[in-house]
């Protein structure tokens, strides 16, 4: 949530340096003058919508400057999670009070039951898994990220003459990085559009410009396939979003040959708590990647199954307080927010090994992350449940090299039903995001195993 401290922090630098490059997308660079001249367009559209509003997260300039005049403008911010399904996105701003949807081309649409009051603090709302409709929506802390953009500017050197690279979508947190925080440090941001996050060739041509390239390890994969040679100019490479693989590193090592290699672990409600930077050697001979080591002011501790807390080497549930942890998740039915615990229990286990370090060993229960994003296979497998014709259902999930999973689906038709596989695709695209539509679904004429009580086999869930 980029605060009035960001947006003194950019008119700052828009006033020193004007003709500085602040966005570069494709084969267009946007200066600091003339991004601000953009946002000042947009300021009369904003200033008739409500105190909070949802912009959809086109990765473009516009969208950057339309997010910019709302800061301005003093509203709160929905960036709903991209391709998200027209009916959980109606549901979704309908949690967070959006009174209407901008869109960067100047579309101004008013939303049904629209919450037109005024909010306490300006910044942006991000979704937590982006799973179903109701997502939590997570209303982040304006000091906290003040804090964040400053340790980030300073662990990474960002700032003046930098170009960062960004492969994800507005909506998620890791942009926190690696835009707002490059330009509250006078630096550019480097706007890597779905089209050429997603082909190897056009990553390679945004890396040759980048000093400090953050990805999750499946653009990093996707960028040691196909670059033709090494990547010199690049100071600083953050794995985030998904665990490393140790068998990545040493091509990354090899395409990155002036570049510190780092491990970067967080979390939407809590922002990023662990930093390791990843020796290939150390690597190799581990057969894994750590998370590494509590950045500065970041409190962490592992639970056991029964909630003792591991104090030595152990393996467990991991708990984390940060200094850029989010307010709470936002509850319009009861008016208000509902504060994330200090600690935040993550979801994730971790083993701590003898020697301290901290090592990724899953997700609790049936979380699991599919590019970059988690997707709970639980409330997938109830999206299809609520189809008509639909008898039975079960949802798992399979590793995936690329991925990181993929998800399958069984499905027991109704009697007389005709639903094919594709037509409960095509369904569940309007209900989930595109990372959590079921990559396989399977039609099956038998019963779906079930434990006594119902559920999916826990061994069953990911396969």
């Amino acid at each position: 949530m980029p605060s009035t401290s960001f947006l003194s922090r950019f008119s700052a630098w828009a006033g020193r340096t004007p003709s500085a490059p602040a966005l570069s997308c494709a084969d267009r660079t946007v200066s600091y003058a003339e991004l601000t001249a953009m946002a000042a367009k947009f300021a009369p559209a904003v200033s008739h919508a409500g105190g909070t509003v949802c912009v959809p997260p086109r990765k473009t300039p516009e969208t950057v400057a339309l997010v910019l005049a709302c800061l301005s403008g003093g509203k709160r911010i929905l960036l709903p999670p991209a391709e998200l399904g027209s009916d959980a996105l109606v549901e979704l701003c309908a949690q967070a009070g959006c009174s209407h949807l901008l869109g960067p081309d100047g579309d101004v649409v008013r939303l049904a039951g629209a919450d037109a009051r005024p909010v306490d603090e300006p910044g942006l709302l991000l979704t937590t898994s982006g799973t179903t409709g109701p997502a939590k929506t997570v209303v982040l802390d304006a000091a906290g990220v003040d804090r964040f953009l400053g340790w980030a500017a300073d662990r990474f050197g960002i700032g003046p003459g930098t170009t960062t690279l960004s492969c994800v979508p507005l909506n998620f947190d890791l942009s926190l990085l690696d835009v707002w925080a490059a330009l509250a440090a006078g630096a550019c941001a480097g706007l890597a559009g779905p089209e050429a996050a997603a082909d190897g060739s056009h990553l390679t041509g945004a890396c040759r410009h980048a000093g400090v390239v953050q990805a999750s390890p499946m653009h990093l994969r996707m960028l040691t396939e196909s670059a033709k040679r090494p990547l010199p100019a690049v100071r600083h490479v953050i794995s985030t979003g998904d665990t490393l693989p140790a068998g990545l590193v040493a091509g990354l090592a090899e395409l990155f040959p002036g570049a510190r290699l780092w491990n970067l672990y967080g979390s939407t409600e809590t922002n990023d708590s662990f930093l390791h930077e990843v020796d290939p050697g150390e690597a190799r001979a581990r057969g894994a990647v750590p998370l590494g080591k509590p950045i500065p002011g970041v409190d962490a501790v592992i639970v056991d199954e029964r909630g003792g807390r591991v104090t030595g080497a152990g393996r467990g549930e991991l708990l984390v307080s940060t200094p850029f942890q989010a307010r709470g998740y936002l509850d319009r039915g009861r008016g208000g927010l509902t504060p994330i615990g200090r600690p935040f229990r993550t979801g994730d286990l971790v083993e701590r090994t003898a020697d301290g370090l901290l090592f990724a060993r899953g997700r609790r229960d049936d979380l699991v992350k599919v590019r970059g994003a988690r997707t709970n296979l639980h409330e997938v497998q109830e999206v299809i449940l609520r189809h008509s014709e639909v008898l039975d259902a079960r949802v798992t999930a399979t590793a995936d090299p690329a991925a990181g999973h993929r998800i399958r689906a069984s499905v027991r038709l109704r009697p007389r039903a005709r639903l094919t596989g594709l037509q409960l695709r095509v369904y569940c695209r309007a209900k989930l995001p595109a990372t959590a539509v079921p990559s396989t679904v399977e039609i099956v004429g038998h019963g779906i195993t079930r434990t006594p009580n119902g559920k999916n086999p826990k061994e069953g869930i990911l396969s």
